[in-house]
């Protein structure tokens, strides 16, 4: 009877653990994830509601989608078209998405040894 008890909690535990989302450190699960939630924005935008796993309060997402403390982001420059992320610009095609994502046309990398990502 014990073993039987046993199994059924442990069955009831997997299946709790396999339905949840699995985050990252420094990431809780959301029901609607803010995609703006980056080094470069640190803003909150109105996108569909989709859920998933965001930063905790005081944490944003650097170029690699890593939820890092906000003083090691760089400075955000949105209003310049410039958004500079902790860690420099990895390449021109993740720069340019990341600005699209922002609603602007596209972007690339500029700057003193690449690390800004220019959006235009």
């Amino acid at each position: 009877m014990y073993n039987r008890s046993l199994f059924l909690a442990s069955c009831m535990l997997l299946i709790a653990v396999a339905s949840s989302q699995y985050c990252n450190w420094n990431e809780v699960e959301v029901e609607c994830v803010n995609e703006c939630n980056t080094c470069g924005q640190r803003t909150v935008c109105v996108t569909d509601c989709n859920p998933g796993c965001d930063c905790i309060p005081g944490f944003y997402r650097n170029w690699y989608g890593i939820c890092i403390p906000e003083r090691y982001c760089g400075p955000a420059n949105n209003n310049e078209g410039e958004v500079a992320e902790g860690g420099g610009c990895p390449n021109n095609r993740l720069c340019h998405r990341s600005c699209v994502r922002s609603g602007r046309r596209g972007g690339s990398c500029t700057g003193r040894r690449r690390r800004n990502c220019r959006c235009y």
